[in-house]
Formats: C-alpha cells, structure tokens, sequence
C-alpha cells in the first residue's frame, strides 16, 4: 500500500523530528542515569560537610531574588503600563538596560565602586573629605542579593509590562472604582499571575546558573559544589551527582509552574487591542515615579559603566588593547553569532513541525527540551561530556556550540512558537488547503509574518551565549578565550583595569543588542494591532 504524498511528507517530518528532539535530550537521559548510580567517597565527605549548607544557601538565594524581583519588576511594569509621568518614555526601555550587564560583572563593579581606589573614593579625595567606606564589606551573602536582584529584576518588568498591557481595557476601567493601589492588587496582579510566576521561575533558574558572581563574593551553592567536585576533587563522577541532584530540583520547579499555569485559566477574548489609557500623574507623586524608575537604572546600569570607564582609562593603554582581546572579542562573537543561527533554524523547524505534527509524544517531548534552559550551565556541560563520552564523536569546539545549543535552544523556540500560534494559524491553514507545501507555506507566509520575533529571538541567544560563563569554562577548548572568561580570569586575580576592557566590550554589544530587542517587541506589537484592526 502506497502512502500518499502529504503523508510521506508528514512522515518525514516526524522522522526528522524525532532524531532531532532525541539528540537534544541525551544530556537529560544522563543526568537521570546518573541518580542510579551509588554515590562517591568525595559525594559522601561533602554531605557529611558542606552539602547541606550550600543547598540552604542556595534555597535562600533563589527564593530572596525571585520574591524581590517579582516585587519590583511588577511594580515598574504596572507602572510604565498604565501611569505618565516626567520620563516615562525613556524609563520604557532604560529599565532594561541592567540586562546588558552580566552578573559577575555587576558583582565586581559593585565592590569596586565603594572600594577604597575607586571611583566614589577619587571623589572625596578630590573634595578633601575623608573617605568614609573605605572598609564596607562588599562581600558574602547581602552583596550577592543585591548584585542578582538588580540584575534579573528585567526579566521580570518586561514580561510584566507585556501581560499588563495585554489586559482587557474595559474590565480595567470597570475596576478603576478601587482606586489606582487597589487596582493593581485587586486586578492587575491576579490577571498577570501565569505569567508573574513564570517570569519568577525564570530568576530561579538564571540564579541556579550563576556561578561567577557568586564565586567572587564567596557565596557557596550548588553550582559552586559541581566546580568544586571537579576541579578541586578532580572528580567528575561526583560533579555528575551533584549535577543530578540540580537537575531533580530545577525539575521540581519547571513542574510547578506549569502546573501553576495550567490550573489557571484566564479569557482574554476582551483584551482586543484598543489604545491604552494612561493615568497622568501630578504634583509629587509624578516626581516620586520618574525618581523611583531612575534608581535601579543608576545603580544597575549607569554605576557599573562608570567604574568599568573608570578602570579602563587607568590602566596601561599597551596592556589593556592586547592582541588577547581582540582575539577574545571575535572569538565572543563568532560563537554568540554561530550559536544564535543555528538555534534559530533548529527552533524554527521544531516550532514548526510540532504545528504540522500534532501528537501528544512531540508535544512532551518538545516540552522536555525547555529543560535545557531551566538547568545551570554548569550542570549542562557536566551531562554533556557524559554523554559524549559515551555516545557522541564530537570534539573540541563542537562540543562547546552543542552545549550552547542545548541551553539556549529554548530562548530561541518559545518565542517563534508563540509567533506562530498567534499569527499564523488561519492564513497557513488557507495556504494548506490550496495546495502549498510545508516549505512554501514557511518560507512565504510564517516568517514574514514572524519576522520580528526571529529577530528577537535569535538576538537573544546571542546575548545569552555571549555573556554565558560556567558552560564555557567547563567546555571549552584549549586556547578557546572569550570576553567573558578574559574579564572572570582577571578579576579573580584582582587585576581590574586588565578586566575592565572585555568587560566594557560585553557590556557595549549587550546594550546595542538589548535596544534592538526593545525595538522588535514594539514592531511586532505594532504588527498584531495592525492585523487586530482589519
């Protein structure tokens, strides 16, 4: 019996689909494999010693960031989303900014702002005024609450301000009888519920990666344990278990927000796109909004500019424009540029082809490889080099761009899958039933209609690898150098005018890329009310 043509097609594609998906979960499969495992010499002293400690340490840091974030970016996307005052404009995309700085460099900037040959003591010194925090320690747990709040609360305020904005307009007039506080408590808050609680998972999981910040202020966690069991025990097999024990954990997590999510079900069928209606606010309270907006943004962004600025220009010129960085910075780029195109054209075609095949296995299966986001850098690259150990010829730079892949595969599909469903679906149908092919109807109706969103989601990839360090550092190979490591390795030596320059690089590429972000998610609003309008 032959098959007909669509169905060899659909096939095919499911074949394809598949393969793909399953190389992508071999990491996974590892670390699961690795919970059956019976645990090491070096597995037993460190739960004997240090293990419990840095899984409270590690609870403490999650829920105090993801609560604090939550708070704040909420606040601020409510704020820019229903409320003018003097700068609200500006403010819209300046509170993003603080994306453009990695965390570990926040962390060192932080210390050397108050630090006693910094930039804030050269001004009191040419005040003639005695310096009065020479000695604040900028160190332990506090410093590292501080250095992650200030860096992950974007997340949240642009998901926020994305669901507060999408909120039925008439159903927020309706409750405007509670007053603007209440409002927001009332009404704001529980329609925007799903998404507040993924965005606060999201700070879960960025935290669970952070290992450079948290290494620099000597914040012992679990992901400072996978490089502890490694490096300082020379034990991979125990890194595997510590690995496995994260993965159950970041698991944990991702199955309650979905599962948050899923409870919840919300009608927006009266959140049509209308124009918003700004509440202009006066006297005091419009100055109270501009300064409250211009607080993070100095203290996450204009702060750690100034003394990134001020290391550079006072060091050696020779030493600090060294063929090393140069290197480092195209390095950087290559693979940020490489890692970006190749997650865009494997999440176009698994968004894609999950719409062409829709059965429940590709469904959970596609669900499973949003893991790969959720889990710590260093927990990828540790399951990685197991199951290339095992299963995968790969070698030297490959390894490091998979890992990459691995990670960031989801950035890259969640976006282009919401752009599909939300854009595509009747007119691809339509084209269907004419006769046009898969590859047709891709190529000539769903990127252009998603074209915004590819844009935004390829960008962020190659913000996300950029500015990407425990993965690196495990994967990489030898004489690999990235901006990244360039500016980790130097200021673990204290040698900060030599760290600052590929810091400062970072920082100035995340900020061009951070802006054209901003810009795509406004094209692709405007392109919705555009569609909405006919």
């Amino acid at each position: 019996m032959r098959l007909p043509v669509g169905a060899k097609r659909v096939t095919s594609w499911y074949l394809w689909l598949l393969l793909g998906i399953g190389i992508f979960l071999l990491p996974i499969v590892t670390l699961i494999l690795n919970l059956l495992a019976p645990p090491t010499d070096t597995i037993l002293f460190l739960w004997e010693n240090r293990l419990p400690r840095q899984l409270l340490v590690t609870l403490v840091v999650c829920v105090v960031t993801a609560l604090v974030t939550m708070l704040i970016g909420s606040t601020y996307g409510w704020l820019i989303a229903r409320y003018r005052f003097p700068g609200a404009s500006l403010f819209e995309w300046l509170l993003l900014m603080p994306l453009a700085i990695p965390t570990y460099v926040m962390a060192y900037c932080l210390r050397g702002f108050f630090d006693y040959a910094g930039p804030l003591a050269l001004l009191y010194e040419k005040l003639h005024i005695a310096y009065p925090l020479a000695y604040l320690p900028i160190q332990g747990l506090g410093a590292a609450l501080i250095v992650l709040i200030l860096s992950l609360y974007p997340y949240v305020y642009i998901i926020a301000r994305h669901s507060f904005r999408a909120q039925s307009r008439t159903l927020l007039e309706a409750g405007e009888v509670y007053g603007g506080e209440r409002l927001f408590v009332r009404i704001g808050l529980p329609l925007a519920r799903p998404a507040l609680i993924g965005a606060g998972a999201l700070v879960i999981m960025e935290t669970l990666n952070e290992y450079g910040a948290l290494f620099y202020l000597g914040v012992d966690t679990i992901t400072t344990a996978i490089f502890g069991a490694w490096f300082n025990y020379n034990d991979i097999d125990s890194a595997a278990q510590i690995s496995s024990y994260t993965f159950i954990i970041v698991f944990i997590i991702a199955a309650l927000e979905i599962r948050s999510r899923h409870l919840a079900r919300y009608n927006y069928g009266l959140a049509q796109w209308s124009p918003i209606h700004y509440t202009h606010l006066a006297g005091s309270k419009k100055w109270l909004a501009t300064l409250s907006c211009a607080l993070p943004v100095a203290c996450g962004f204009v702060m750690p500019l100034i003394v990134l600025f001020f290391w550079t220009f006072a060091g050696d010129s020779a030493l600090v424009w060294s063929p090393d960085l140069l290197k480092a910075a195209g390095q950087s780029l290559w693979l940020g540029i490489s890692a970006a195109l190749l997650s865009l054209l494997c999440a176009l075609l698994i968004a894609y082809g999950r719409r062409i095949i829709n059965r429940p296995i590709i469904s959970y299966l596609v669900l499973s490889i949003s893991l790969g986001y959720a889990l710590p850098g260093a927990v990828v690259a540790v399951g990685l080099m197991r199951s290339i150990s095992y299963l995968l010829p790969l070698g030297g730079i490959w390894i490091l761009i998979y890992g990459y892949l691995f990670r960031h595969l989801a950035v890259c599909y969640h976006p282009i899958n919401a752009g599909l469903e939300q854009f595509c679906g009747n007119v691809d149908d339509a084209a269907y039933v004419l006769g046009a092919s898969h590859l047709q109807r891709l190529l000539r109706i769903s990127i252009p209609q998603i074209r915004y969103t590819l844009i935004a989601a390829t960008l962020l990839v190659f913000l996300d690898v950029l500015r990407e360090l425990p993965l690196t550092i495990i994967l990489r190979p030898l004489g690999l150098q990235t901006l990244a490591l360039e500016s980790f390795y130097y200021m673990s030596e204290e040698q900060r005018t030599l760290a600052a320059l590929p810091a400062l690089l970072m920082v100035i590429i995340a900020t061009v890329v951070v802006l054209i972000i901003e810009y795509c998610t406004h094209g692709q609003r405007s392109s919705t009310r555009y569609s909405e309008s006919q």
